[in-house]
């Protein structure tokens, strides 16, 4: 028992969005003669006193020599200030009417002016990505593969409305353009639409000696993603559903103190209760019997060549009654009667088999009490079922109905059967 034992296996379904961008990419470029000569202008002579009051018209016709400076100077200062590279004060319709001492570089315009190359923007429509919120980052491209449409596990919900990870976007598109050589920025992200998909991890649920139920995951995030969260409503949505407790608003809280120490020396298995079908039908044996509680109510269907023994089954239409099935050969007996191994929920007939019994447990330091199974060791047999199969034994003697003598058949010998038969018979 040392160490964390698993006790079962858990699905949980993250959002994750998968956006649609609107984005456009500025490739670099080498400057043309006259980005190049206005970027320069401004910051040589920006701020000089002889020259500050210069108009562009005059720089470009009187000094640079530059023919019909609106139709080719133009254009390229109106590019300049919608791309934020330049800034302009005044009115820029007509270059007469701009100053040296009206423009200025912006950050990005001294950056391209240092590094000698300019942008080029092509618009890109439907650029996707896909956003995990909880870890805040893009998913990779095998990741994307592994999305779904509808949660497959328990979905963890929340609010992503309004999520747009705009540097993740920028950050991601500059990373894409290293390949070609050239220094590429994001410029005028804008998100265009998003959906919802859903990552699946399966965690594992696990019981330390010290009774402490913890989430574990291949990733260790999630560890601590969740060790974060208020114990109760970790519990409520989504541990009590594996141990399909009968929780009717609140958790149940501390039933038996140092419960699993009473214990911890003679199990080798602990195992939910949701599990106990599937170990009632490895075990082999052919009669179990059960205290009845919500959280057993799914296991009380007839079984292929199984007894099932249902003791203090509430209400009157079934109970002393027994349903049996032929085909199945199986059969479920209802009593009144009160279940003889106090904390005990179900046995079967042979001693080293398991039981389910409430157990306290702590989900980040809260207290619980959930139904767990035991197996016991051969060497530790400590169940004593003679007074239930005594019991069950005394309740079936007294009974005229046949189909209560063939319950017999599941748990004696076809030769003990035969003598019963021929006991009664004479």
């Amino acid at each position: 028992m040392a160490g964390k034992m698993k006790l079962s296996t858990l699905h949980i379904s993250f959002p994750i969005l998968k956006i649609t961008s609107m984005v456009s990419q500025a490739v670099s470029r080498k400057p043309t003669l006259f980005e190049k000569a206005i970027l320069e202008l401004i910051a040589r002579f920006g701020d000089d006193e002889g020259y500050r009051d210069y108009s562009l018209e005059k720089v470009f016709s009187e000094i640079l020599k530059v023919p019909e400076v609106d139709n080719f100077v133009q254009p390229t200062v109106d590019q300049l200030i919608n791309f934020s590279i330049i800034d302009c004060k005044g009115n820029h319709a007509s270059l007469a009417d701009v100053r040296l001492k009206d423009l200025s570089l912006t950050p990005n315009g001294k950056r391209l002016l240092e590094s000698g190359a300019m942008p080029v923007f092509k618009e890109k429509n439907h650029v996707e990505h896909h956003y995990d919120p909880i870890q805040d980052r893009l998913l990779s491209a095998d990741e994307e593969k592994k999305l779904s449409a509808k949660a497959k596990g328990q979905p963890l919900e929340m609010d992503t409305e309004g999520l747009y990870p705009d540097y993740l976007i920028r950050e991601a598109l500059a990373a894409s353009s290293k390949g070609d050589g050239l220094q590429t920025d994001a410029h005028n992200i804008m998100p265009a639409n998003t959906t919802i998909l859903w990552k699946t991890v399966e965690g594992e649920v696990r019981l330390s000696e010290e009774g402490e139920l913890s989430l574990h995951f291949a990733d260790p995030f999630y560890d601590d993603y969740f060790s974060q969260f208020n114990s109760e409503w970790l519990y409520k949505n989504y541990l009590a559903e594996l141990f399909e407790d009968d929780l009717t608003g609140n958790a149940t809280k501390e039933i038996r103190p140092g419960a699993f120490h009473e214990i911890a020396e003679t199990v080798t298995d602990v195992f939910p209760a949701r599990d106990l079908d599937l170990k009632m039908k490895l075990s082999g044996e052919t009669a179990h019997f059960l205290k009845y509680h919500p959280f057993l109510k799914r296991q009380l269907k007839i079984k292929a060549n199984t007894l099932l023994v249902a003791f203090e089954y509430p209400g009157a239409k079934k109970s002393g009654k027994m349903e049996w099935d032929a085909k199945k050969n199986g059969a479920i007996v209802f009593l009144k009667e009160k279940f003889p191994i106090e904390n005990c929920h179900y046995l079967n007939s042979d001693k080293e088999n398991f039981f389910i019994s409430p157990f306290e447990i702590k989900v980040n330091t809260e207290l619980f009490s959930v139904p767990l199974g035991y197996s016991l060791k051969k060497k530790s047999r400590e169940l004593n079922v003679k007074q239930v199969i005594k019991l069950l034994e005394k309740r079936i003697d007294e009974s005229d109905e046949v189909q209560h003598q063939l319950i017999k058949l599941f748990w004696r010998s076809s030769e003990e059967v035969l003598r019963l038969i021929e006991k009664m018979t004479t």
